[in-house]
C-alpha cells in the first residue's frame, strides 16, 4: 500500500502539474523547470499544511476525522494552493 501511494500521488502530481501549466493557468512561456521547483515546494506546504490542520481539529480539538479533513482539505487547497499556484507558479 505505502508503494502505490507513492505512484499513484507521483502520477497525480505531474498530471496536477501538466493540467495547470497548459490548461487551468496557460503558462508555458517559462521553462518547466523554473515552474518545477516551485510547484514541489508548494505540494510539500500544502501536505504539512494539511497534515497540521488535521491534528489540531482531531487530536487537539478532538473533532471527526472526517469532518476535520474535509474543512482542511477545503480551506488549504482554496486558500493556499490555488492563490500560490496563481500567483507564483504559474504566474504569467
Amino acid at each position: 500500500a505505502p508503494f502505490s501511494n507513492v505512484i499513484s500521488g507521483s502520477l497525480g502530481a505531474i498530471v496536477n502539474f501538466s493540467i495547470n501549466r497548459y490548461w487551468s493557468f496557460g503558462n508555458t512561456d517559462k521553462s518547466i523547470s523554473s515552474q518545477l521547483w516551485k510547484f514541489i515546494l508548494v505540494v510539500i506546504g500544502s501536505i504539512s499544511l494539511k497534515s497540521l490542520g488535521i491534528y489540531l481539529f482531531v487530536d487537539y480539538w478532538h473533532w471527526d476525522f472526517l469532518l476535520s479533513k474535509l474543512i482542511v482539505e477545503i480551506i488549504v487547497s482554496l486558500g493556499f494552493n490555488y492563490n500560490m499556484q496563481k500567483y507564483w507558479v504559474f504566474k504569467k
